[in-house]
């Protein structure tokens, strides 16, 4: 999928994931404030930003967030709930993952929530992330993750990417952690946690081509039993059940001051 297509993807479903996500108020957002321990000095980089929810959360906590989306629809939902909230220390800007338009160190904290199954190079992102965070500094991830077993991780990122063509990949555990040695930075899994899909909600916050959701309501009817087990899909397909983790690392040299 060609850049332009995947913001104009997203770009068309923007106001969705403002308030109207079931997102918008996970209880992982407090998990992650917390991983993150921040001081009232930090500065803070939220990559994949969407519509600032982790953002929005962190900012009353440090001197300023840095609010990174490749696309500005999302990062103008962010922008509007910040002053609706009176929040005046988060910065939108339109960037990648991959390619942060930052000098080396200039963070102190670093966080992504629910985004780098669209990224087409997690190791490469990481690796960027790795080079702006100061030394000592703190960077907690939060995502959707897949069994380690090869014929779950196929289903249920097949089943994703029927429903949405930009994502790439939701990680297992060992690739998170290989992602994670790979940029050098030291951390692991801190928290995992279950959640529930009505299927007809999780389709409508892409609104895929007619086919692509056909498929993927297919793909969940005609699930195998390993697949229909290891995700709870209910027999008509209507919800299934995925897995998601909180990622807390720790860039090399240095070190925090409490």
């Amino acid at each position: 999928m060609t850049d332009d297509a995947l913001r104009a993807q997203w770009a068309a479903v923007a106001e969705h994931y403002g308030t109207g996500w079931s997102h918008a108020d996970g209880p992982d957002l407090a998990w992650m404030v917390e991983a993150l321990a921040p001081r009232p000095t930090d500065r803070a980089i939220d990559l994949g930003a969407g519509a600032g929810h982790a953002s929005l959360a962190l900012a009353p906590h440090v001197s300023r967030v840095d609010a990174i989306d490749p696309t500005p629809e999302m990062l103008a939902v962010a922008a509007r709930l910040a002053a609706e909230r009176g929040i005046a220390n988060i910065v939108p800007t339109e960037a990648v993952a991959e390619s942060l338009p930052f000098p080396d160190a200039t963070f102190d904290l670093a966080m992504s929530r629910f985004s780098i199954h669209h990224w087409p190079d997690p190791g490469r992102a990481l690796a960027e992330v790795a080079r702006v965070l100061r030394p000592g500094g703190r960077v907690v991830l939060v995502d959707l993750v897949v069994p380690e077993d090869a014929r779950l991780d196929a289903f249920l990122n097949a089943v994703e990417l029927l429903r949405d063509p930009t994502h790439a990949r939701s990680l297992r555990p060992s690739d998170w952690r290989a992602a994670l040695a790979g940029a050098g930075l030291v951390g692991d899994i801190v928290r995992e946690w279950r959640f529930r899909h009505d299927t007809e909600d999780w389709l409508g916050r892409t609104a895929p081509a007619p086919w692509r959701a056909d498929a993927a309501r297919r793909l969940l009817r005609e699930a195998p039993p390993l697949a229909r087990a290891a995700f709870e899909i209910a027999p008509d397909g209507s919800g299934f059940t995925v897995g998601a983790v909180v990622v807390a690392a720790t860039a090399p040299g240095g070190g925090r001051a409490t």
